[in-house]
């Protein structure tokens, strides 16, 4: 666990410690509840603490924190390791036919060209930041976010990179973003949007060349993750819970239910029409297209169960998790809900 992720778990356990009366004494108007009528199952994947998913089809990858990658091809029902030992996968990404690994805090880019049986890496030009926090697809073009904890920025650079020729080389992509932690990228058609650490949301639509901030109504620019529905874009913060834009980011509404405890967002996921939220210190929850938020917790040894990485894959949803508040077999892994069963 990096130690960005200790400080912010520490934080949360606090919070979770110091609220606990508070959450069991609160109404049902105000903390969302479960209706889910299935369980989330923890499948046959890595033992370990699992930090990011990505997947195409039935196909689906998942990076740990020093086990390295693991792949499943049947929906999570079984799978098997395929490389990236002593690396922490901190970002998954699939292009077309390859496989795309972001790892900290060492900073490397890896790729796979054959489902992941093997691993070459394609980080020549990226710095030495704190890791690869976040990966995006473009046409051709891959975008690297790069972390960074220093007071000043390492003499090549952090920020978000860019490469046109799939990893060969790599170059800046920063004017105006004023942060260099970046923590997520998402791709709508033409437009690239950033979630940066302390600095908020900002948007691209010249891949790469020049980013414009939209953070206006944004009173908490932690971004941790950010994912597209159709025309709206949503932002998950450390803290303030989630944050929606119906106009390309010129403003924004928040749509967390009021609960004491705060929403320390570490994932966001589009599943039909819905969003899935995963946090640090509250499970996952569920906001429907209509306004609807709900908790969807059961199976899970805990519930406040850390939840680092959220995906639909066919008919199901799976999360990635670790294994606070101590080590144990029932708590890291990868965990699986059928979305038939979602309400």
């Amino acid at each position: 666990m990096s130690l960005r992720e200790q400080n912010r778990l520490s934080t949360v356990t606090l919070l979770v410690i110091g609220c606990f009366a508070l959450v069991t004494g609160c109404s049902k108007a105000t903390r969302p509840q479960s209706r889910v009528t299935e369980t989330w199952v923890r499948t046959s994947g890595p033992p370990d603490y699992v930090m990011a998913l990505a997947g195409k089809g039935t196909t689906v990858f998942a990076g740990t924190s020093w086990s390295g990658v693991y792949r499943s091809m049947d929906n999570g029902a079984s799978w098997a390791y395929t490389g990236l030992a002593n690396h922490a996968t901190w970002a998954l990404a699939v292009m077309d036919t390859e496989v795309l690994a972001g790892t900290g805090p060492d900073g490397y880019v890896f790729r796979s060209t054959d489902n992941g049986a093997s691993w070459i890496s394609i980080g020549n030009g990226l710095p030495s930041t704190d890791g690869v926090d976040a990966l995006a697809i473009m046409g051709q073009s891959i975008f690297a976010g790069t972390s960074w904890l220093g007071q000043t920025a390492p003499p090549n650079g952090a920020g978000v990179f860019r490469s046109d020729d799939r990893g060969a080389s790599w170059t800046p992509a920063n004017t105006g973003l004023t942060g260099l932690d970046v923590s997520c990228l998402v791709v709508r058609d033409t437009v690239l949007y950033a979630g940066i650490r302390d600095a908020g949301v900002f948007r691209s639509n010249d891949r790469g060349g020049s980013w414009t901030p939209i953070t206006a109504g944004l009173p908490n620019l932690d971004i941790q993750a950010l994912a597209i529905r159709g025309t709206t874009l949503f932002a998950g913060t450390s803290g303030n819970g989630v944050f929606r834009s119906d106009n390309d980011g010129a403003s924004w509404i928040h749509v967390s239910p009021n609960t004491r405890v705060p929403y320390f967002v570490e994932a966001l996921a589009v599943e039909g029409g819905d969003l899935l939220v995963a946090t640090l210190n509250l499970g996952v929850f569920r906001l429907t297209a209509g306004g609807a938020w709900e908790s969807i917790n059961d199976g899970f040894p805990s519930r406040n169960q850390p939840v680092h990485a959220l995906i639909g894959v066919g008919t199901d949803v799976m999360a990635g998790t670790e294994d606070w508040p101590g080590p144990s077999s029932n708590y890291a892994g990868v965990w699986r809900l059928s979305t038939k069963y979602l309400p």
